[in-house]
């Protein structure tokens, strides 16, 4: 062949076959034999109660921390006379005993949604800090908390300091901690609900005349009520209501700076007056200075 010499370059010993195979199995067999022990590990785990033991510390350590606020709200709401329920109630403004007329406040900015967007409580909790305040026009707490899903009863509680704090008992609506809740909230808000469901319901018929489709079980009607056979002479399902909670996101996301609104300056001759306006305001203004 003259001499001339050829490398065989994809030439592998038989030995280093064997090697290489013998290392697959190897890996093979150890994360097989790993998987193995780490689940048997875990249903030795679980037969032995250890995550029940856990959701039974979390339960526990919840109920501490309901049976610490409960009896206080308790107390707090048991009104002797007129005179205790009106101090108790003294942070609420008249108009939320009129829904009408806060639903037609709602509709513009107002001082009383801003006043309770500012009577800010926070509460440690068992699922770490929340922050909480009273939102007039959904009619309902709103809260910041890292987790994003927190159990009613605990939510509950915090309501509970809420309303003790800054005296609105009646803003506690639920029938199901607090019974039984005579708060004139509750009935004013069922109303409400009836009224805006029946819109729903003229609605969606006159959209669906020619179907099958029942209005009375439709999926979004507005709910915030709980079925109860429990009480006599009321009908044999009776609905009570719960609290309403809105969830804003994690606890770092509150801003504790309010935004200021910058006034705008219009010049009429020599006046100035400093007024928030639109545009069909400063026209008017600004004509009118000419005498037009």
């Amino acid at each position: 062949m003259n001499g001339q010499v050829f490398q065989l370059t994809h030439f592998q010993p038989q030995s280093s076959l064997m090697k290489s195979k013998l290392a697959n199995d190897i890996y093979y067999w150890y994360f097989t034999i790993i998987r193995t022990a780490f689940l048997f590990f875990v249903y030795l785990v679980r037969m032995a109660g250890f995550w029940n033991h856990v959701k039974s510390n979390n339960l526990i350590e919840l109920e501490d921390f309901e049976n610490k606020i409960k009896p206080s709200f308790l107390k707090f709401a048991n009104c002797e006379n007129l005179e205790e329920y009106k101090k108790k109630n003294q942070n609420i403004d008249p108009a939320f005993y009129n829904r009408k007329e806060l639903s037609e406040l709602m509709k513009e900015e107002n001082d009383i949604e801003k006043k309770w967007k500012n009577r800010v409580f926070i509460q440690y909790t068992p699922r770490g800090n929340i922050l909480m305040f009273y939102d007039a026009y959904k009619s309902g707490f709103s809260y910041y908390c890292d987790h994003s899903v927190v159990p009613l009863r605990l939510l509950n509680a915090v309501a509970m300091k809420y309303v003790m704090n800054f005296y609105c008992l009646d803003f506690f609506v639920d029938e199901m901690e607090f019974t039984p809740n005579t708060s004139p909230l509750i009935q004013l808000l069922n109303e409400e609900d009836n009224e805006e469901n029946e819109k729903v319901k003229k609605n969606f018929n006159r959209l669906a005349k020619n179907t099958n489709i029942d209005a009375n079980k439709l999926p979004f009607l507005k709910q915030k009520t709980i079925s109860s056979p429990e009480i006599r002479n009321k009908p044999e399902k009776y609905e009570k209501r719960i609290n309403k909670f809105i969830y804003l996101g994690k606890f770092n996301n509150y801003s504790i700076i309010q935004k200021k609104k910058k006034n705008t300056i219009l010049v009429s001759n020599t006046d100035y007056i400093f007024k928030n306006v639109n545009y069909d305001d400063y026209k008017r203004i600004k004509n009118k200075s000419k005498g037009e």
